[in-house]
């Protein structure tokens, strides 16, 4: 495995992330990574890092890196909007690791924000092979409104969460007043996610949704995507996962591995050699972000 910062677009900063030549897997994707929200490239609790090293093993680069004015990256210098600037920097990615000849094939994944920009590039770019989207749309359901209430008094974590919601109202309230909105994401309509589900399906590209109890406030069981995207029938076109015991950013070791392994067998399925071996920890990984 071979790690090294680069450069590239607009003074772009991020790490990629490759296979030792042994085990490197001729036509291979590459797998891009952008940070999430204000979070520069390792994502929380390094879940890039762990991620992209052990795709390396299996033979597959990925390249994890920060936007334009977060992390590493300068600042943009233009008008773009958020996932305008998400969206053109992404595709800077892809353009720098063509030219280096990398790859010509990728795979775009998204937690949360990240969501956005992977799905706009998933539905119009065809060098886009496939994606992952975790804890990304959602809309509310008949079934979903059924079962809030119970979750809603029953749950602790529910309940913790209302507690925090309240100190930030009415304790941290007056601190942010008048401020300006540091990210804002802007949703498609639900007649537009299907419609854009639809195209990346017709269009042979993988997929696979992750939710988490993370956000059981708008996403509580896991038939609720195939619910949210009705009349569309997605069952068995598409994979889905959903994590009861993960929180948003997978701060439990354990839920962590489950994803980590997932996200291993989503990629080794659809592109790689049957065969190919598993991935084994290095010993003393450096510490590169």
């Amino acid at each position: 495995m071979r790690e090294r910062v680069v450069s590239f677009g607009n003074r772009l900063v991020g790490v990629l992330c490759e296979p030792e030549l042994s085990v490197r897997v001729a036509g291979a994707p590459v797998l891009i990574v952008a940070n999430i929200g204000m979070l520069h490239r390792p994502a929380p609790y390094r879940l890039y890092v762990e991620l992209a090293r052990r795709l390396a093993q299996r033979g597959v680069a990925t390249l994890r890196f920060d936007v334009a004015g977060l992390g590493d990256s300068a600042p943009r210098n233009d008008a773009l909007s958020d996932i305008e600037g998400a969206v053109a920097d992404t595709r800077a990615a892809m353009q720098w690791l063509m030219e280096q000849k990398k790859g010509e094939r990728f795979v775009l994944l998204g937690l949360c924000s990240g969501v956005d920009a992977a799905h706009t590039l998933a539905v119009v770019d065809e060098r886009v092979t496939g994606a992952v989207f975790i804890d990304g749309y959602t809309y509310p359901t008949f079934k979903y409104h059924l079962r809030e209430p119970l979750l809603k008094f029953f749950t602790l974590r529910r309940w913790l969460r209302r507690c925090a919601r309240y100190v930030r109202q009415y304790h941290l309230g007056d601190l942010f007043q008048g401020q300006k909105a540091i990210y804002v994401r802007n949703y498609p309509s639900r007649v537009q996610l299907v419609a854009d589900v639809e195209t990346m399906l017709q269009r042979g590209k993988k997929l696979l949704f992750v939710y988490t109890s993370g956000i059981g406030h708008v996403f509580n069981y896991r038939e609720q995507f195939f619910d949210m995207l009705a009349p569309a029938r997605l069952e068995g076109r598409l994979e889905l996962e959903y994590y009861y015991e993960a929180d948003h950013l997978f701060s439990d070791p354990c839920q962590r591995e489950r994803l980590w392994q997932r996200l291993e067998s989503f990629v080794t399925t659809h592109w790689l050699p049957a065969g190919t071996p598993a991935a084994a920890c290095s010993p003393n990984p450096r510490e590169i972000g």
